[in-house]
């Protein structure tokens, strides 16, 4: 029997996950290539750290792949018609492929091009490098967003950079509602401590490369950084793939496109049509379940076995504030929020579930978790009649 050939798109969370899985449960019946931009891999959840000048690791890929194999190539575009990826470095037609490319950093405010983000690790280097000049020039650093990323990357430069001024900015309420009272009492104490100013309810109009137009007003900054939410890979819309109003490609319940039975999704860059439980927000704490479950309906496809439909219900979230410090909000399956633990012990469990996501990238015995994920959605879909939708249309 010729063994298939899976590709697997994207060197982040979802990608050496769904590689590695297939790999090790086709064995010899599966030819599995990881196509990635580098050849090593880069912890995103912690790239808050870098931009406060702190040592991460970097890991190379061929060590967390397992049986898999890894082509160093830009994915620039899919050929549904053909079922082909095309790469810079050249044209490649695998019997199934999984698109797990990821996110950046939305940049839908006229002149983000002049803002920094925390996409990649030369960006969170950028980052820092600007807050060396801000505390130089004796100027604000703007942060625009006031989600979990702009509250860590707030923190961790406070800390860095004690007469840093800092300027967090957000259309919205600070923490995008996934933290309940306490824990949002904690963050905003946590923030006054360092004296980081908030802007609450107040819209950012444009940027420039040494300012920001808020709310009618012009705010001199020394740099502005950008944390205001993400976009998907733009590779699905480009292949007139369906796609939802982030960019992610729509899933059928077993995370194959709809229409394209070779064509699977996970991560950042995918998400089902059909509503799975908890909403599907772009982190790696949903991109890791899906991988595991596309993977899984991958190996089902070439084996002839049925597929498992995903289901995924949070557990809750976690944020750091600087090194000893964080806030672990705990849900029910339904996803109201249950008790919160803060302080020294909150930011004990944060480093746990950033080590985590390695462990389980090196040890596929560690992926068993992801059956709690998918026990708590399918009893949140038995138990809802208001049916939580993974995307806004």
């Amino acid at each position: 029997m010729t063994p298939a050939t899976i590709a697997v798109l994207g060197g982040g969370y979802a990608g050496i996950l769904a590689a590695r899985r297939v790999a090790a449960a086709l064995g010899p019946l599966g030819r599995v290539t990881l196509y990635a931009d580098r050849d090593h891999f880069v912890e995103r959840i912690r790239l808050h750290q870098v931009a406060a000048g702190q040592l991460v690791r970097t890991i190379p890929l061929p060590r967390l792949l397992g049986g898999a194999a890894l082509e160093v190539a830009r994915v620039v575009a899919l050929d549904p018609a053909a079922r082909a990826v095309i790469t810079d470095r050249g044209r490649r037609t695998p019997d199934f492929v999984i698109h797990a490319l990821g996110s950046r950093t939305a940049r839908a405010i006229p002149g983000a091009a002049h803002a920094l983000a925390l996409d990649d690790p030369d960006g969170a280097a950028a980052v820092a490098a600007a807050a060396g000049r801000a505390v130089a020039q004796g100027r604000p650093l703007a942060i625009v967003g006031g989600g979990l990323t702009a509250i860590e990357l707030a923190t961790e430069l406070a800390d860095a950079h004690p007469t840093l001024r800092l300027t967090l900015i957000t259309r919205g309420a600070l923490g995008d509602g996934a933290l309940g009272a306490a824990g949002l009492a904690h963050v905003r104490a946590a923030l006054a401590r360092r004296a980081v100013e908030v802007r609450e309810g107040q819209g950012v109009a444009a940027i420039e490369p040494d300012a920001i137009e808020v709310d009618g007003a012009r705010l001199a900054v020394a740099a502005t950084v950008l944390c205001a939410g993400f976009a998907a890979s733009p590779l699905a819309a480009a292949a007139d793939l369906a796609v939802d109003r982030l960019g992610r490609m729509l899933l059928t319940p077993t995370l194959s496109a709809a229409g394209a039975g070779w064509l699977w999704g996970a991560g950042d860059a995918a998400v089902p049509a059909a509503p799975v439980g908890a909403p599907l927000h772009m982190a790696c704490k949903t991109a890791m379940p899906m991988a595991a479950c596309a993977a899984d309906n991958v190996v089902a496809a070439v084996t002839g076995a049925a597929p498992t439909p995903f289901r995924f219900g949070d557990s809750g979230v976690c944020v750091s504030l600087g090194r000893t410090d964080g806030v672990i909000q705990r849900r029910a399956p339904g996803g109201d929020n249950r008790g919160v633990t803060r302080g020294r012990l909150g930011a004990w469990l944060k480093e746990g579930v950033c080590r985590f996501t390695v462990l389980a990238l090196r040890r596929p015995g560690s992926q068993r978790v992801f059956r709690v994920y998918a026990r708590r959605g399918a009893a949140a879909l038995a138990a809802s009649t208001d049916l939580a939708l993974p995307a806004a249309p």
